[in-house]
């Protein structure tokens, strides 16, 4: 099948997404600047308003107009791209449970395809806001926090309500228990200096509790608008991926770059007169593009001074053939899989006796590809579970393929796949002369989904 014949056939949104992480990966290595596809993900800021005034914060320097986004706007971007992108994060510079309509745009846009994330720093977390969530599709929820002392919170979350929020957070994790609702939570810290003793403790509060996960974010400068951060490999020695990757719709519909535009000095289009296909793929874009690789990303104000830091960055990850990307989703809630591994040009993974991996199920069910290498064992017994269900159980041999229907009440959403393995093995077991120590149990080579 053609790509344009692909791209005019609106039930191939899983097809689209496919060929969308393809293209704009190829297009990358290659410095092509018209692309001819969909972003991998988007930024949709609800509201640009928060109750907070947090010092890492570039919201604080923001002199755009505080708004809210329509209903009829945000419609027509989930009509424009649900499925056919990998992510859609709801927050940009705001903290979004304060729209009014912010049930309306999760139901609106979930159940689509494609993953649908929501970041809130937990003040208005009450029952009302927490049953919206419970009852919503949601699939991800990052929980800001930054501090469990009120001294050194009230520091970083200026204007914020310690005992509120510790009363709200504990609110809701207790009713997530009971609930069980098909969600990933999420309970993140920024790493500052005020808080930097605490990250420790931080961590051990909730990494025992089921369904939750625990991340520990770097200082980010945005494009060194605020103080400078820690420094990376010089920007010029790296093409940017965000041109070929992301998007960001503000709440009024501007299309800016990446999350470093706080302030929509870079606009590349508007999303309430372009879709969001020719947007991507416009003059503007396009020119945006070449700038970088040509080495003039100088001359663009807002990316002069950025300074990623890539040396830790395995920038083929970011297009993983994963979906969700496993470099999107390892940040967040995949537990108990090494980092990857190349052999023969194929990148693939190790994992541990337990394992979770989050899948995006784009309405055509999923397939695990898994090998089982121990020299010790014929077959590995698995137990594979969705969500809390046992779903299979399966013997993996050398190359085994495992088929999973999803359930027709789970069809679009972000699926949570639980392994459990009867045994593993150990290299240096194997080769006393081997420096592997780890215990392996079988290898993801792929998912298609």
């Amino acid at each position: 099948m053609k790509i344009t014949n692909i791209f005019r056939n609106k039930s191939q949104n899983s097809e689209i997404a496919r060929l969308s992480r393809k293209i704009n990966k190829r297009t990358y290595f290659d410095k092509k600047v018209r692309i001819g596809t969909f972003p991998n993900y988007l930024l949709i800021e609800p509201t640009n308003f928060c109750n907070l005034t947090c010092p890492m914060c570039p919201r604080n320097l923001m002199t755009r107009k505080v708004g809210y986004m329509e209903f009829s706007l945000f419609q027509k971007i989930i009509d424009e791209i649900g499925g056919k992108v990998d992510f859609i994060y709801l927050h940009f510079f705001g903290e979004s449970l304060f729209h009014p309509k912010i049930e309306d745009f999760i139901n609106y846009a979930g159940k689509k395809g494609t993953t649908l994330s929501l970041s809130t720093n937990a003040t208005i977390l009450n029952e009302k806001n927490r049953e919206k969530i419970f009852n919503s599709n949601l699939d991800h929820l990052i929980i800001s926090l930054d501090s469990l002392q009120k001294e050194t919170y009230e520091k970083i979350r200026t204007g914020g309500d310690f005992q509120k929020t510790q009363e709200n957070l504990k609110a809701f994790l207790d009713e997530y228990q009971d609930h069980k609702p098909d969600l990933n939570i999420t309970i993140q810290a920024i790493c500052l200096d005020e808080n930097k003793p605490e990250l420790e403790s931080f961590v051990r509060c909730f990494q025992n509790i089921d369904g939750v996960h625990v991340t520990l974010k770097n200082y980010h400068s945005f494009a060194n608008q605020m103080a400078p951060g820690p420094k990376g490999t010089p920007m010029n020695s790296h093409l940017c991926i965000e041109p070929w990757r992301g998007m960001v719709i503000t709440w009024d519909g501007r299309v800016v770059p990446c999350c470093n535009d706080y302030d929509c000095k870079c606009v590349l289009g508007n999303a309430n007169d372009s879709t969001i296909q020719d947007i991507w793929n416009s003059p503007e874009y396009q020119h945006f593009r070449s700038l970088h690789t040509s080495n003039q990303k100088d001359t663009i104000p807002l990316c002069k001074h950025c300074d990623p830091p890539y040396e830790s960055l395995n920038i083929r990850d970011i297009f993983s053939r994963f979906n969700p990307s496993f470099f999107e989703m390892n940040c967040y809630f995949n537990r108990g899989i090494y980092s990857g591994e190349i052999s023969d040009e194929k990148k693939f993974f190790w994992t541990e006796k337990k394992f979770e991996i989050l899948v995006q199920d784009r309405s055509r069910d999923v397939t695990f590809f898994l090998r089982n290498n121990s020299p010790f064992s014929d077959g590995i017994n698995a137990d594979i579970y969705l969500f809390d269900k046992m779903v299979k159980a399966v013997k993996i041999i050398k190359r085994t393929k495992v088929f999973l229907e999803t359930p027709p009440d789970k069809k679009g959403r972000l699926l949570k796949y639980r392994f459990v393995l009867d045994k593993t093995w150990c290299p240096k077991d194997f080769n006393e002369n081997s420096e592997d120590t780890r215990e392996l149990g079988i290898i993801i080579e792929d998912i298609v989904n």
